[in-house]
């Protein structure tokens, strides 16, 4: 068997490294560059023009006092709670023996920026089965039919 370059073919040894070379100095300059990328977590590059001035809304955001979360390591009597509505969400775990439903109206009302602690233009509902969360009282989570696990809440404006 002869593995000779066809006949009239010449072999030329230094071909092969030129295309190569060719080839990345064809490429036309990237704005990339590596370790400059960022995770999918990060979010997109905040700029000025993205985060709004504090005095850009017309209505201070009232400061509200939550109960600590509990510990990372406790697991027993804790829901994880997801509030979406008018385009923003919040998450947070809250002890459900210890968290009333006024803290969670107002945990709502901070992520959805609806400046409503008392929860009297907006009601909390689950998707399915569907549940209706409307009076933010003392009750507790537990106390309110809101187990351990995990719960989204949708928010409805009255």
């Amino acid at each position: 068997v002869d593995f000779a370059a066809p006949e009239g073919m010449e072999e030329d040894t230094t071909s092969t490294e030129k295309p190569k070379a060719k080839e990345s100095e064809t490429k036309s300059p990237s704005s990339f560059a590596p370790g400059t990328g960022y995770k999918l977590s990060d979010g997109p590059p905040k700029s000025s023009q993205d985060v709004p001035s504090a005095d850009s809304k017309d209505e201070p955001t009232p400061a509200i006092d939550l109960p600590d979360e509990p510990p990372a390591e406790q697991k027993d009597n804790v829901c994880t709670v997801q509030i979406r509505g008018d385009g923003a969400t919040g998450r947070r775990r809250f002890n459900i023996q210890t968290t009333t439903m006024k803290d969670l109206f107002s945990f709502a009302s901070a992520s959805c920026n609806l400046n409503d602690v008392e929860g009297k233009s907006f009601r909390l509902v689950t998707r399915f089965p569907r549940r209706v969360f409307e009076e933010a009282n003392v009750t507790t989570l537990e106390g309110a039919g809101i187990g351990q696990g995990q719960e989204m809440f949708m928010v409805e404006r009255l």
